[in-house]
């Protein structure tokens, strides 16, 4: 469990590259007062299994923040989260499926890049911006076809367009 407090002043993040290629860590459980993920902060944490994330206060997840977290297969994010920085989940090869929330905004370049296992994504209709190769190489993932569009999933996104059949 990440410090809500560190030599009495509140911790509201974790820093750029604070636990990068930490293999020690399986389980992290971050506090409701944390508002980011810094870039690269659990980059290549081979052993992370599951990441919990309490109270709805987190907004941004840096570029790179569990990109190589390969075993990583559990994480829910809460639904104030409103930006996926680039390459933040690239190579997280066991998610197979996520919720991102209700806030999101902006999805970054290659966020979900290679995620193999990715089945399911749910997405709000607050979406404006999904980067491109978002979801490059998430061959497991499930679209919904209407009109000879693809589109994220389920009904409650079936507006978001990814791919447009020719």
């Amino acid at each position: 469990t990440l410090p809500e407090k560190l030599d009495g002043r509140d911790v509201v993040g974790v820093a750029n590259s604070a636990f990068k290629a930490e293999n020690s860590i399986r389980t992290i459980k971050i506090p409701a007062s944390y508002t980011y993920i810094g870039s690269y902060a659990f980059y290549d944490c081979d052993a992370l299994t599951s990441v919990e994330i309490l109270g709805e206060n987190l907004t941004d997840i840096g570029e790179c923040a569990f990109q190589g977290c390969d075993v990583l297969t559990s994480i829910a994010l809460p639904k104030s989260v409103e930006t996926v920085g680039n390459f933040a989940f690239k190579d997280c090869i066991a998610i197979t499926e996520l919720d991102l929330g209700t806030s999101l905004v902006s999805v970054g370049e290659g966020a979900f890049f290679g995620c193999k296992a990715l089945k399911t994504i749910k997405l709000a209709d607050t979406v404006k911006d999904i980067n491109k190769n978002a979801f490059i190489g998430c061959e497991a993932i499930e679209y919904t076809e209407e009109d000879s569009a693809l589109y994220l999933g389920n009904d409650a996104n079936k507006y978001l367009v990814l791919v447009r059949a020719i």
